[in-house]
């Protein structure tokens, strides 16, 4: 893990352009909004906002050919899920994967990475897994403060160093919102953590300043998006990131991590409202069978495992 000035790190989308997506539900009477996008591997992790019952979505899109306007609405009633098909740029190439057979760089996943659609990390399932009467953490404003717990807890949960070709980034809320914005991303004040997922070259994660049990699950859920290469469906991909970030909390509360035991409850089980519930529950279903959290995490990785086909 390593901390660099974030401009070095910033990467234009250019030619390669988004698959845009609007994902909006209802839990408890709230309206849940994901705005996200893909470049690269893009993934973010979007809080919950609060809005009315309909809403129109407007994107403005330069494809480098042309500026296109896209507009949504979305009426939505009491728990009922909608998704937005996304929008595909033009001029995109393929991404090119490392062939790599090691333990944490896995295979390409079947079919082409730029047909799958957007990512984007439902905070509420983090939320459910930081127990609501805790203990208060320091707040973390730089890498350096939290690299040492990083490594200790990838070493305790993998038996294997760090991988030396992910960067991990803590950021301001300013600076995270220059970052998501020069990688093609829709920013929404509600991030908290994003991914670049850039295999065969150097991942990148980057973190909203935060108290130390929170960003640490942040941390741990987007360790999942990038250890392996992405999968083509969509729930199997959230659920590979949870079930690293479940074995990750897992194995803080049994060592004791930075004194964090008392801070997780890694029971929570979530009301299965949409794709970020399913994925979880999924996993937390798995583990409740008597499957490890991170042998579901590598089982998902190599395709042995799928909620399509496992439910």
């Amino acid at each position: 893990m390593s901390y660099a000035p974030c401009n070095s790190c910033y990467s234009a989308a250019s030619a390669m352009r988004l698959e845009q997506a609007v994902n909006k539900f209802y839990i408890n009477g709230d309206v849940h909004i994901n705005n996200g996008s893909i470049n690269h591997g893009i993934q973010h992790t979007i809080a919950a906002q609060k809005t009315g019952d309909v809403h129109v979505y407007s994107q403005s899109i330069d494809n480098r050919v042309g500026v296109q306007q896209v507009n949504y609405v979305l009426n939505l009633d009491n728990r009922k899920v909608e998704f937005v098909p996304p929008y595909v740029g033009v001029g995109r190439k393929e991404v090119v994967y490392n062939t790599r057979n090691d333990r944490y760089l896995l295979p390409r996943p079947a079919g082409k990475y730029n047909d799958s659609q957007s990512q984007e990390y439902q905070s509420s399932i983090t939320v459910g897994l930081l127990r609501p009467l805790r203990p208060v953490t320091q707040f973390v404003e730089d890498a350096a403060e939290v690299e040492g717990i990083v490594r200790q807890t990838f070493e305790k949960l993998t038996g294997q160093a760090f991988p030396d070709d992910i960067v991990v980034r803590v950021l301001g809320e300013e600076e995270m919102k220059k970052a998501h914005k020069a990688n093609g991303g829709t920013w929404s004040p509600g991030i908290m953590g994003f991914a670049l997922n850039r295999k065969p070259y150097p991942s990148a994660i980057f973190v909203r300043k935060n108290h130390l049990d929170a960003l640490m699950l942040t941390v741990g859920h987007e360790l999942g998006h990038v250890l392996s290469e992405r999968l083509a469906s969509d729930v199997d991909e959230e659920a590979k990131a949870f079930a690293f970030e479940l074995a990750w909390a897992k194995c803080i509360v049994e060592n004791d991590i930075g004194g964090l035991a008392a801070n997780f409850n890694v029971d929570f089980m979530p009301a299965q409202n949409g794709l970020h519930d399913r994925a979880f529950a999924f996993v937390q279903g798995m583990v409740k069978r008597g499957k490890e959290a991170l042998k579901v995490f590598w089982e998902l990785s190599v395709r042995h495992l799928s909620i399509t086909k496992n439910q």
